[in-house]
């Protein structure tokens, strides 16, 4: 019999979750389950592609970081329509708000997805530090709590979260859209106006206190040094903040864009600078697909995920990471041809979308049955 998931997540934009989301529902399988998004926000960029991809959406407008009365009663009667065995929500808020009314509902089970690890809730809001606080005291009242990195499992465990059962599913990643590619290369160079001989150094994250930006471009001022043949690019929304005069014409302020999949495989070294928060950063599975080569802090599970074909360095210094970025850059073509081909290869064999699918889709049964 076809089982209804529900999911709850706080909005549709193009975020690493949501990515991760997408990519559950539209490569479950249909003849055994069918997966309703429920947004707490608007429809989103991402609910709009997800709506053309045969996927039932629902937006409840509540403004951001707000709960509204009749975004509350919407949500419970939408739940007791759907009547679905399993609500599934995404991040902190959409954990809360999901329980609460999810049990006024009658839902059978509740899946908490925790995606971040080492929160630093001082750069966030005090609805957000008040939301993570109730969170752990109520963590015992969902069925599961499903991370998806050890590193965040332990950090939430720490601050108090204690749930009958924890589940840890890794990323999956699309191995046929992340693809090396070097016409993405040549397109990418040819939109910026560069030589075909520049290489590309790339952050791909929004703006965020734990996406460290600044150490980013602190990193890029000392790799200039002694490297003046390169060229830096952000991608992700709001990353105008991190904008900076000094690096010049070498730096690239994209924005928040919908081909990422073109952008990360133009890049020639990827970059991971955060310094806290992640679990497991989606742009450096992404880009291990492409076969481009990463440099990534320390920070949640980043080091697992590289292994020994890529460089770590402590989050916070700028310096580890333009020495590693340096080092990266310093390959001759034959290194770094095959270093591509094995990060590619490591990516497929441990993170594949099969597998993380396969995961959820047993989790799903056994909630509902």
């Amino acid at each position: 019999m076809r089982k209804t998931i529900v999911h709850l997540i706080a909005g549709l934009g193009y975020g690493g979750a949501e990515r991760q989301l997408q990519y559950l529902v539209t490569r479950s399988d249909a003849a055994s389950f069918r997966h309703v998004i429920i947004s707490m926000t608007d429809e989103g960029p991402l609910g709009a592609e997800l709506a053309s991809q045969g996927i039932e959406i629902h937006a409840l407008n509540m403004a951001r970081g707000r709960v509204s009365f009749g975004g509350f009663f919407q949500l419970r009667d939408l739940l007791k329509t759907l009547d679905a065995p399993v609500l599934q929500t995404w991040m902190y808020h959409a954990g809360l708000l999901g329980l609460i009314v999810g049990r006024m509902a009658g839902v059978q089970s509740i899946i908490w997805n925790l995606r971040c690890s080492n929160m630093a809730l001082s750069d966030y809001g005090r609805l957000t530090g008040w939301v993570v606080k109730v969170g752990a005291w109520l963590s015992p009242k969902a069925d599961v709590v499903v991370v998806n990195s050890k590193s965040g499992q332990l950090y939430h465990e720490q601050i108090g979260y204690h749930p009958k059962n924890w589940k840890l599913i890794y990323n999956g990643f699309d191995a046929d859209l992340f693809v090396p590619s070097d016409d993405a290369k040549r397109i990418v160079l040819e939109e910026l106006d560069l030589d075909e001989n520049v290489n590309l150094i790339g952050l791909i994250a929004r703006f965020d206190p734990m996406k460290g930006h600044d150490v980013f471009v602190k990193a890029a001022l000392h790799v200039l040094k002694t490297h003046k043949n390169v060229h830096f690019i952000l991608v992700g929304k709001g990353v105008d903040q991190a904008n900076d005069d000094r690096l010049g014409e070498h730096l690239h302020v994209l924005g928040a864009r919908e081909d990422i999949p073109k952008i990360t495989a133009a890049l020639d070294i990827a970059v991971s600078s955060s310094l806290y928060g992640e679990g497991f950063p989606n742009t450096v599975g992404e880009a291990m697909a492409c076969g481009v080569p990463c440099v990534v802090t320390n920070v949640g599970d980043s080091a697992d995920i590289v292994g020994e074909f890529g460089w770590v360095v402590p989050p916070r210094d700028a310096n580890a990471l333009a020495e590693a970025m340096v080092q990266a850059l310093d390959l001759d073509a034959k290194g770094r041809q095959e270093l591509g081909k094995q990060v590619r290869e490591r990516m497929i064999s441990l993170y594949s979308l099969d597998e993380m699918t396969t995961q959820y889709h047993d989790l799903y049964k056994q909630c509902s049955q």
